[in-house]
């Protein structure tokens, strides 16, 4: 069945000049036929091999080709990109975020001398 199928195949490419179109076509119809139990994947592999060379000689892109031990057929024509847009949420909630308090020059003072205290310099000009 492999020389069939294979012979089958150089004789449609020699018949005449097919486009890539029809080429990508011809391979991925045989794949799918493949996948589908209609012809068997040793049988088919020599007219896949013969198809895809076809095809790649012919200027098409080598990643286009589907194969036979593929879950998921390869998209044949190129789609948009799926984008996906920025979270921009907050990642806060500042609705329950404690309130700021705001100290007076005292309690600045007060605060400041102690962080000062841990540092263990006594003067502003040490630091």
């Amino acid at each position: 069945m492999s020389s069939s199928l294979l012979d089958r195949a150089k004789a449609w490419t020699a018949s005449s000049t097919h486009t890539q179109q029809e080429l990508l076509n011809a391979h991925n119809n045989l794949v799918m036929r493949v996948r589908r139990g209609a012809e068997s994947a040793a049988g088919a592999e020599l007219a896949l091999d013969h198809l895809g060379e076809t095809y790649v000689d012919a200027g098409g892109d080598p990643l286009e080709l589907l194969t036979i031990d593929a879950e998921t057929p390869v998209p044949t024509s190129p789609s948009a990109p799926q984008t996906t847009a920025a979270d921009t949420s907050s990642l806060v909630n500042y609705d329950q975020a404690p309130a700021i308090v705001v100290l007076d020059a005292a309690a600045k003072r007060q605060a400041f001398d102690a962080l000062r205290s841990l540092i263990g310099t006594r003067h502003v000009n040490q630091v």
